[in-house]
């Protein structure tokens, strides 16, 4: 049976053979941000206002632990579990009393998944959870064995390793005697064009900011498209902006286009933009007749003339004016479809396996706000 091994200990996955740089960079984010970059040290002023400000955030329950998680993220557990075919061995030494290991009773292993995709893959980095009787780590004894170190607080630092940057945070349970820690592994160069360094720095701030607030209260704002345009990365916008012009450039451009899909690498649908038609409009009518909580049955004679959903029964489970959410009766797939000023937009939920049945709300939600501001 085929394994695979990662084996780390803090010489290999933090300390770096790096070379210091002789000449720092001097970056600057778009206009509107305030972060600023200069002789290695990001804006204090800026940073604490970044990881304080509130945000549309929702709770999480995993594996005994409530986690208050940023709407875009999801976490997924992996049990230690070495007769599944592959092994996970985590070996890193901090300090000669600090030794994380991840065959020591207790420890817990998550990795952070964004829905947003701004890069081919979704996972952003790992969260591990282990038991100490130690609580000495401090924030001076990591960035004793890091260099070239682009920020850093009391419980938090970017780095670069390999030519690739890196965050780390940390905190001591003082309740539980535990240690919770992140460790970013976002695939930057997967990217094209690649991020420049002040894009990936500020990804990398929304990653610190999902850790350092993931046991705190939520105290959301209002959810809108304002709101949760604001809260976007400058590569998460950037995302959307470019599918957002790939559609309109193509439905635009040709008269007798009617609908696009923009799609992933892999040829799978984000989601399709209608434009208004006479046989739209009658399908708009058809799903807005079905009452709250109510079945909605697609024959194999509409299959020919309805543009959204295929032969199956479908409960609604969301109604507006201009939004309607509807869910597969046979399996755990939704169906959300929007109307906007210009378009009817739709977009697939794929069926749940394992995930929890809330799997899709906020992406649900976010999606809805998206296509009701859709221009």
């Amino acid at each position: 049976m085929k394994k695979t091994v990662l084996t780390i200990t803090l010489l290999v996955l933090i300390i770096s053979c790096v070379e210091k740089k002789t000449k720092d960079e001097n970056i600057s984010l778009e206009e509107d941000k305030a972060l600023t970059y200069n002789e290695g040290a990001l804006d204090a002023a800026y940073t604490k206002d970044f990881f304080q400000k509130d945000i549309i955030r929702y709770n999480a329950p995993l594996e005994g632990y409530n986690f208050n998680l940023p709407f875009n993220y999801r976490l997924e557990y992996y049990p230690i579990d070495n007769t599944s075919g592959s092994t996970f061995l985590l070996k890193w030494k901090i300090t000669d009393s600090l030794i994380i290991d991840s065959e020591m009773e207790g420890f817990k292993h998550f990795t952070a998944k964004n829905f947003i995709e701004y890069l081919p893959t979704n996972d952003e980095g790992n969260f591990f959870i282990f038991k100490s009787e130690d609580s000495s780590l401090t924030i001076d004894k990591v960035l004793n064995v890091v260099d070239n170190v682009s920020y850093q607080d009391e419980n938090t630092v970017i780095f670069e390793q390999h030519q690739k940057l890196r965050a780390f945070y940390f905190e001591y349970l003082q309740e539980t005697k535990e240690y919770i820690i992140y460790l970013s592994d976002t695939h930057f160069f997967n990217k094209r064009p690649e991020p420049s360094k002040s894009e990936k720095i500020e990804q990398l701030l929304s990653q610190l900011r999902m850790a350092k607030n993931i046991f705190k209260p939520i105290n959301n704002p209002d959810k809108n498209w304002n709101t949760y345009k604001k809260q976007l990365t400058i590569l998460e916008k950037g995302f959307f902006d470019n599918l957002n012009k790939e559609t309109i450039d193509n439905l635009v451009s040709d008269s007798e286009t009617m609908s696009y899909s923009p799609k992933t690498q892999g040829n799978i649908k984000y989601y399709t933009a209608f434009k208004e038609s006479p046989e739209l409009t009658t399908a708009w009518k058809k799903l807005q007749s079905v009452k709250k909580n109510g079945i909605l049955t697609i024959t194999e004679t509409d299959n020919n003339s309805f543009p959204f959903f295929r032969e199956s029964q479908y409960k609604q489970v969301y109604k507006s004016d201009v939004s309607m959410v509807y869910k597969r009766d046979t399996k755990e797939s939704y169906c959300l479809v929007s109307k906007s000023d210009n378009y009817i937009l739709y977009k697939e939920f794929s069926e749940l396996y394992k995930m929890s049945k809330d799997h899709y709300k906020n992406e649900i939600e976010f999606y809805r706000e998206l296509f009701e501001n859709y221009k």
